[in-house]
C-alpha cells in the first residue's frame, strides 16, 4: 500500500485500539499510536 497524504490525514485525530505500523512497498513505514501520532 503506498502512503499518501490523504491516507496519512485520515489517521489523524482518532482513537485507535491498538499501536500498530503500515508500511510502502519501497521500505517507509510508520507508526500510529492508541492517540493518533504518526511517526515515521
Amino acid at each position: 500500500m503506498a502512503l499518501s497524504d490523504s491516507k496519512l490525514k485520515s489517521l489523524l485525530n482518532k482513537k485507535h485500539p491498538i499501536r500498530f505500523d503500515i508500511a510502502d512497498r519501497d521500505g517507509l513505514s510508520i507508526r500510529i499510536s492508541v492517540h493518533s501520532r504518526l511517526t515515521f
